[in-house]
């Protein structure tokens, strides 16, 4: 261990890509095997995780890897940590959606109303599929991520009935 250095500054230089990478692998798995509503996981966890995890993280920051502040600068060390902070907290949406389907009560939801909206957008992982339902008995809408074979099913203004489930983080998801 190089003097000025806490164990855990060793560990994050050591180890930090990697660790990164496992991370986000393990982030964007849960994104090819459900469907969610638009955006729900995603918002669950800038909602419930950004306070806790910007504390750490500059916690951590500050007063586990004085070398590091004192090598790139406190505002260079205080802007990384904020956007590794932000960036773990947008992957983490992927975790939100596998513990919302894999652990806790789960409960059966048909989604029924007329479809209102069809969109195909193209993004960094391909074609992203999204269909609008009004709900019948609340005319909420929700816009739904579903996959390219179901979409062709459906056209604005049909009668939409699926089952969907609620998780145990109460989001909307199915399996592909």
């Amino acid at each position: 261990m190089q003097p000025g250095r806490s164990r855990l500054e060793e560990v994050i230089r050591r180890h930090g890509e990697n660790l990164f990478l496992i991370f986000t692998l393990g982030a964007l798995a849960p994104l090819f095997f459900y469907e969610t509503e638009f955006n729900k996981p995603f918002i669950f966890s800038f909602k419930y995780l950004s306070a806790p995890v910007l504390g750490v993280f500059f916690y951590i920051s500050l007063t586990k890897m004085p070398a590091w502040n004192q090598e790139i600068g406190r505002v260079k060390a205080l802007a990384w940590t904020f956007l590794c902070a932000a960036i773990f907290v947008l992957l983490s949406g992927g975790y939100v959606i596998a513990i919302n389907a894999l652990f806790g009560p789960q409960k059966n939801l048909i989604i029924e109303g007329v479809v209102s909206d069809l969109t195909v957008t193209r993004g960094s992982r391909g074609k992203s599929y999204h269909i609008a339902v009004e709900d019948s008995e609340t005319h909420e809408i929700k816009k739904l991520v579903t996959t390219k074979r179901e979409i062709e099913l459906f056209r604005v203004g049909d009668h939409y009935a699926v089952t969907w489930k609620v998780g145990s983080l109460g989001i909307l998801y199915k399996a592909r």
